[in-house]
């Protein structure tokens, strides 16, 4: 019914009050006709007059009946944008962790989270992959449940100097292998907070075993070189002819029969050492080896400015780059 109204009051409601106003007072004058014989004017009036009031309350129930379709239909409208809105921000969310996660899954890190009792809320593929474990086996158990005791220990020591200090720090850990063997991580550890205020550490770290293996071979090298070189009294450096840098190895001076603090490092200091009668022939074949990239060797005296040693054997080696054209060269002092 009340949706006839609606669509039956569709035009100007004023035309429904004053058709029903008219039909009121002949229907009434009708009545009269018959009941009396004769037309009576009090009946039509106040047919008239009930037939007015009522239209307007039926106007008045009708612009309610329009306010509430109309509060309806905005709110079916609001309601089904809210649906697709809230569809496409889920959407948006899942697509965002799926990016998440595949970033997180295909580099070559692991990467963690945990609560402040040391609790794993998040741990990423490569996690799993490499320590062997499930997703279900990590989160919600702490190092202690995974790992020996010690290095738990070590692990949680970290942690709780993260939460403490509330800045991030760089570490090296070591940590074992499903098979038992012990590695060396680089790790990467900050504190943050999620919309509860709750703390969490998160971590990323990187396998640097064969890195610090390839240093400490290289350092157990460049000592026993320091000591070949030593004891062969030999000293080596490195000009670069464009900077006109130089690079000396340790034992230089003393290949100079200089201290440290007397020998200025530089390429003129090396130059005033030489003997002047030899002074020209160094840089000729200084010269000769930069031109035809070429070891040359050669017997220069010294300036009288080197104690005991009377000479150097001297090899020139000339590299070239395309940055630069160093120039390497090699001295061992002869008696």
């Amino acid at each position: 019914m009340a949706s006839f109204l609606l669509r039956f009051t569709q035009g100007s409601l004023w035309h429904f009050v004053w058709i029903a106003v008219v039909l009121s007072c002949l229907l009434s004058l009708l009545f009269s006709r018959l009941i009396h014989g004769h037309v009576t004017w009090d009946y039509p009036f106040t047919a008239g007059l009930i037939s007015l009031m009522v239209a307007l309350a039926v106007v008045s129930l009708i612009n309610r009946m329009r306010a509430l379709e109309t509060i309806v239909t905005e709110a079916k409208r609001d309601h089904a944008q809210n649906l697709q809105a809230r569809a496409e921000a889920e959407a948006a969310f899942r697509q965002s962790e799926e990016r998440f996660r595949l970033f997180m899954d295909q580099g070559p890190v692991i990467a963690w989270m945990k609560d402040e009792q040391g609790r794993h809320v998040y741990v990423n593929e490569v996690f799993t992959r490499r320590f062997q474990m499930r997703q279900e086996q990590c989160l919600g158990r702490t190092d202690f449940e995974m790992f020996p005791g010690e290095v738990a220990r070590q692990l949680r020591e970290h942690d709780r100097m993260i939460l403490a200090e509330g800045a991030p720090k760089e570490f090296v850990e070591a940590a074992p292998d499903p098979d038992g063997t012990l590695r060396d991580w680089w790790v990467f550890k900050f504190p943050f907070q999620d919309h509860a205020h709750k703390r969490f550490v998160g971590g990323v770290a990187i396998d640097v075993t064969e890195q610090r293996r390839t240093e400490a071979a290289l350092k157990v090298s460049e000592e026993r070189l320091r000591l070949a070189f030593q004891a062969a009294h030999l000293g080596l450096w490195d000009w670069d002819i464009r900077s006109n840098a130089a690079q000396w190895s340790e034992n230089v001076p003393a290949v100079f029969g200089l201290s440290r603090e007397a020998f200025a490092g530089t390429y003129e200091a090396y130059l005033s050492l030489v003997h002047p009668e030899d002074f020209d022939r160094l840089l000729k074949a200084i010269s000769q080896a930069i031109q035809a990239d070429a070891d040359t060797r050669l017997n220069i005296g010294s300036s009288g400015r080197m104690g005991l040693c009377a000479g150097w054997l001297v090899a020139a080696t000339c590299c070239a780059t395309p940055a630069a054209r160093p120039c390497a060269c090699w001295a061992r002092s002869w008696m």
